[in-house]
């Protein structure tokens, strides 16, 4: 159920994420990202559909996968990356719904392969 009245019921929030701070490593020449944990949290993780969206007037495809729903804290930065389990998301955009100081919102893209192991049996 997705809310813009300001309430989400306690129940939606079931998936426990890691926010994570990137931090660039370079050492033996070989670049790589290291992160280090900000938070634990409780989530509503939803999939996007491809669709397409108004900004400033022009109508443009999503350029994220999935939104995630989390309560409201300070201190978080679109440049920042979502963990869930071995799953990496990187934050596209933060919404904070109706200003209000009660959720945010990661508009967020899945990282890594995604392709799907079928049985071809």
């Amino acid at each position: 159920m997705s809310c813009k009245c300001g309430y989400i019921p306690l129940g939606e929030f079931n998936t426990e994420i890691e926010i994570l701070i990137p931090a660039l490593n370079t050492s033996l020449l070989t670049a790589s990202t290291d992160f280090t944990l900000l938070k634990k949290v409780r989530a509503k993780i939803e999939t996007v559909n491809k669709s397409t969206e108004f900004f400033d007037g022009v109508n443009l495809s999503n350029s994220y996968t999935h939104k995630i729903t989390i309560h409201y804290f300070t201190g978080i930065s679109s440049r920042y990356f979502i963990r869930k389990g071995t799953v990496l998301y990187k934050i596209v955009d933060i919404e904070n719904i109706n200003e209000n100081n009660k959720y945010l919102v990661f508009k967020s893209i899945q990282k890594g392969d995604q392709t799907i192991v079928s049985n071809n049996a």
